[in-house]
């Protein structure tokens, strides 16, 4: 476990802000201060915060990560914007909760695809800092759902996507790296695909025992088949199995996070580069009877990894206000040289403490929301608050759901009926929110996806049977 001052919630009443952001990062050293910020910001696909030692696992998944946040700023209720890439990435990008950055799932009649991409009046963090001087770059693993079709390649001046594992993208990363010695700025973000499905399964006896069955995506379709439709027991030895291929992604992915920041360390890029470390979602193993993510908003797809190194930082801190994607962008502000500081948090004004913690999920997308067996759990909208330690989840079908997450993190005791007071309160919070941000209905643009697209979807088992 990572040690380091911690910062309660307590901290989350009253004014917090940049105020506790620009405490959490660190202060920059005076003779820093003038000098252009490098920013790398790492999304590891479908990681969940707790398969890691820093975040408490048992197992020995991620001895990269867990050393980086040792001198670095941990956020340990780090939650994601939605459940699934595209509406996760857009608050990523963009600062905003997916209800106002529109890229996300829409309901259709027919089984197509019913994800809308980012609009392209959306402001992204890349095209702000292009526009003020940075170099911006893309490596991009997610070839399905980051794709240029979903748009979420505004202000990138280089976007490179390509299906490979995190040991083949960092030999493309490290010659892009070696051409910036005398072009800094630059605003680098990498997604790795290690830990989404099918998962990247090389060996790792020193962590878990594999099981024999060669395909490594089998084992994860076996169990939605015997999990999803909602019936029967749940298959614990089967889930121990994937749970097995999962950590042993952890721990190839881990060791190549390891490798960019010793490039960016011998490059002599430490003090003035931020690094950001997170994901876009979870994954459930069964949990809720589901697998897999994108369905709901349960904390199994929600709680992710977000972990912050500020330029020359070497304590680590622990900060636990929960903090959600569209927040990132206001965090990275504030670990940059003024005047582009507060340029940039105008910009991105979501930081933790000052907005409702809301996660959304709109129906799901189209092969899930079509299947026979269970697409029928799925025609709903899904809106979670969160007011540490309650979460309200608001559905569109009337089935709402309160729980008292310290005491019940496993989301099993719903207190809908028994805490009215809670509830209302809650309620009406994301009511006024709502009021307060949404500026009227969004008309989807779902265009059609093309036959390469489509393969690469049906690569990472999004189309198809």
């Amino acid at each position: 476990m990572a040690r380091g001052r911690r910062i309660s919630t307590a901290w989350a009443l009253g004014v917090l802000g940049s105020c506790l952001v620009v405490a959490c990062l660190g202060t920059e050293p005076a003779h820093l201060r003038s000098r252009p910020i490098n920013i790398v910001l790492i999304v590891v696909d479908t990681l969940r915060a707790d398969h890691l030692g820093c975040y408490g696992y048992w197992r020995d998944t991620s001895p990269a990560i867990d050393a980086f946040a040792a001198g670095a700023t941990r956020y340990s209720r780090a939650l994601s914007a939605a459940p699934w890439t595209v509406p996760s990435h857009g608050a990523l990008f963009t600062g905003k909760p997916p209800f106002q950055h529109g890229a996300h799932t829409f309901p259709v009649d027919r089984p197509s695809t019913n994800v809308n991409p980012l609009p392209l009046d959306q402001l992204t963090l890349a095209e702000a800092l292009r526009e003020r001087g940075y170099h911006t770059a893309a490596f991009v693993s997610n070839a399905a759902f980051l794709a240029e079709h979903w748009q979420l390649n505004q202000g990138f001046d280089e976007y490179v996507v390509e299906r490979r594992y995190a040991d083949e993208l960092n030999r493309t990363i490290f010659s892009w790296l070696d051409r910036q010695v005398h072009t800094e700025p630059f605003f680098l973000f990498v997604n790795y695909i290690d830990t989404h499905q099918p998962y990247n399964t090389r060996p790792r006896p020193e962590l878990v025992k594999l099981p024999e069955e060669a395909e490594p995506h089998a084992l994860r379709d076996e169990l939605a088949r015997r999990v999803m439709p909602a019936k029967g027991p749940v298959p614990s030895d089967l889930i121990e199995k994937v749970i097995a291929q999962y950590d042993t992604s952890i721990g190839n992915v881990d060791e190549q996070i390891g490798a960019l920041l010793e490039r960016l360390h011998r490059a002599g890029l430490d003090d003035r580069t931020l690094v950001v470390i997170t994901s876009d979602h979870g994954e459930y193993f069964g949990e809720h009877r589901l697998v897999g993510h994108s369905k709901d908003v349960y904390q199994p797809a929600l709680v992710v990894p977000l972990i912050i190194r500020a330029p020359g930082q070497i304590d680590g801190n622990v900060v636990d206000i929960p903090v959600v994607s569209n927040d990132v962008p206001h965090l990275i502000s504030q670990a940059l040289s003024a005047p582009l500081r507060g340029e940039l948090a105008a910009l991105f004004p979501d930081a933790p403490g000052n907005h409702l913690v809301l996660v959304e999920n709109y129906y799901t997308r189209s092969k899930d929301l079509f299947n026979p067996d269970w697409g029928w759990r799925f025609n709903r909208v899904r809106r979670a608050v969160f007011d540490w330690p309650y979460k309200y989840i608001h559905s569109s079908d009337g089935r709402h759901e309160l729980y008292q997450l310290e005491l019940d993190p496993e989301e099993s005791d719903n207190l809908i009926d028994r805490e009215p007071g809670i509830v209302a309160r809650l309620a009406e919070e994301l009511r006024k929110f709502d009021a307060l941000r949404r500026t009227g209905s969004l008309k989807p643009n779902l265009a059609p996806i093309d036959e390469e697209l489509h393969r690469k979807l049906e690569a990472l088992g999004y189309v198809g049977d």
